[in-house]
């Protein structure tokens, strides 16, 4: 009696652990936790506006004097000129862009790199605050050890150097006239040589 119970419980305890091992196999797999597809985090692709661009000796905003075309197109604020039918002049290599209202230009040289940028209109200031428009006494004010001398169109240029980088501002009155009134008319960075801050023609 005792032989048949023993066999009867190895046989119940057998078939229990066959079930437990078929229903493992047969038991779907817990899928792994599925994440959300990737998303390419948005950048903001506007150029910065025409009033935050900072003004340097040799550099205005993200563009500097010595950037090749490559970098400089790769700052987003300047792009290649659509060439004009008729155009007197040689195509420019860069053009600041249209939402600057052409307060800005860029000169390239031959080989390609930025040698000047002028400042037309209001909007881009130094860091010290001084922009078109600003008085020959705040610009002393800011810059003490400028330099004053004639240029442009017999007019009169301050200059302002940081290493082998310039910024200069014109005033257009003579230098025997100017006052501390007297207003900035035109703005112009560069590098190496001091700027010329005359544009006329092409």
């Amino acid at each position: 009696m005792k032989r048949m119970m023993l066999g009867v419980i190895l046989m119940v305890f057998s078939l229990s652990a066959c079930g437990s091992a078929d229903g493992d196999r047969q038991s779907p797999e817990t899928p792994a936790p599925s994440l959300p597809p990737a998303t390419a985090s948005p950048t903001d692709t506007a150029p910065p506006k025409l009033e935050s661009l900072i003004i340097a000796p040799g550099g205005v905003g993200p563009l500097e004097v010595g950037m090749t075309t490559a970098e400089a197109l790769a700052t987003n604020v300047v792009n290649k000129p659509i060439p004009v039918a008729d155009d007197p002049c040689e195509p420019r290599a860069l053009d600041w862009l249209d939402s600057y209202d052409d307060a800005l230009d860029v000169w390239t040289s031959q080989s390609g790199k930025i040698v000047s940028i002028g400042v037309f209109k209001p909007g881009p200031r130094t860091v010290e605050g001084i922009g078109i428009g600003s008085t020959l006494a705040e610009v002393s004010d800011a810059y003490e050890n400028a330099e004053m001398l004639e240029a442009g169109f017999d007019q009169t240029g301050v200059f302002v150097t940081d290493g082998d980088r310039w910024l200069g501002f014109l005033f257009d009155a003579k230098l025997d006239d100017i006052s501390r009134t007297s207003t900035v008319h035109f703005m112009e960075v560069s590098g190496q040589e001091k700027p010329s801050l005359i544009r006329s023609g092409c």
